[in-house]
């Protein structure tokens, strides 16, 4: 009898090993769940005539890699999602979702994920996800306490001359400066996002918040002068 009790409890622990191991999910340090049989990333690029999205899935691809400070990873990765009559799209709270309604930066969860060392994968299911506020700042945010992040957006069109005296005063201050076209199809717009009343626009972060806005060169530089005072 005592045998037979001795079996079972090891045939429960067996089974649920089993399991936790084929439902593996982990977490980086923003506690953003990466699920092997999913494929998490962002659209970086839309064809619509090939029913064809671009995603970068590096975080994703690079999941079981231990993030500290000392952690260098080289290339983002880049995988090609095709899509056809079949493949459902949704949003996060299960409400339909089209091909057309998915934008540049939109965070999407694919199904099935790419194996091995394939870079294209037919999606089954595309999961277009909310953004965090930090996901939706994360080309604006600085990553570093001690320091500035300063991002400029412009009009490709007409674009923030570099030659002139103020701007090389900001740069003498700010050595990398963070240019961003304009984008009406991207999937946070930044013109509400940050109140900008006209372009080009200039913007200071720290790590966590939008610091100081201004449209004047002389301004944001004066700003960073007295900040690292």
């Amino acid at each position: 009898m005592g045998t037979r009790k001795i079996f079972l409890v090891l045939l429960l622990f067996s089974v649920l090993v089993l399991y936790s191991c084929s439902e593996k999910i982990n977490k980086n340090e923003n506690n953003v769940e990466y699920q092997d049989d999913k494929m998490l990333g962002f659209v970086e690029k839309v064809y619509s005539d090939k029913d064809l999205i671009v995603v970068n899935i590096n975080d994703w691809f690079h999941r079981d890699i231990p993030k500290d400070e000392d952690t260098v990873i080289a290339s983002n990765i880049i995988s090609e999602v095709k899509t056809n009559d079949n493949t459902v799209f949704r949003y996060e709270n299960g409400t339909k979702a089209e091909f057309e309604t998915l934008k540049i930066g939109q965070k999407v969860l694919i199904t099935p994920p790419i194996f091995q060392n394939k870079k294209n994968v037919l999606a089954m299911e595309i999961v277009l996800l909310d953004l965090t506020y930090h996901e939706k700042l994360r080309d604006f945010l600085s990553n570093d306490t001690n320091k500035l992040r300063v991002s400029i957006i412009q009009d490709a069109v007409n674009p923030l001359s570099y030659d002139s005296e103020d701007m090389s005063d900001l740069i003498s201050q700010e050595p990398t400066l963070n240019f961003h076209d304009y984008q009406k199809d991207f999937v946070v717009d930044y013109k509400k996002e940050f109140d900008i009343e006209k372009l080009p626009v200039i913007l200071v972060f720290d790590t966590e918040k939008l610091l100081f806005k201004t449209y004047n060169v002389k301004e944001a530089t004066n700003f960073i002068r007295e900040w690292k005072n």
